[in-house]
């Protein structure tokens, strides 16, 4: 875990993107987390690290 400096910032964002995650019926991309959440990209970023980390953190296989 990278951050994790604020727990309920963390479970809010790890809440929008499951629900983004339904939303879309898979992986959701970076940039559909950027449109869809009103979370900030950096948000995500200092919570996880990079996006592929974001998407194992939800169970999701990250692009190849």
């Amino acid at each position: 875990m990278r951050g994790g400096q604020n727990k309920i910032l963390r479970e809010k964002l790890i809440t929008a993107l499951y629900e983004l995650t339904d939303e879309v019926g898979g992986s959701p991309t970076r940039e559909q987390m950027i449109e869809c959440i009103r979370y900030s990209e950096r948000a995500s970023r200092c919570e996880f690290g990079r996006w592929n980390k974001v998407l194992l953190e939800l169970g999701n296989e990250p692009p190849r």
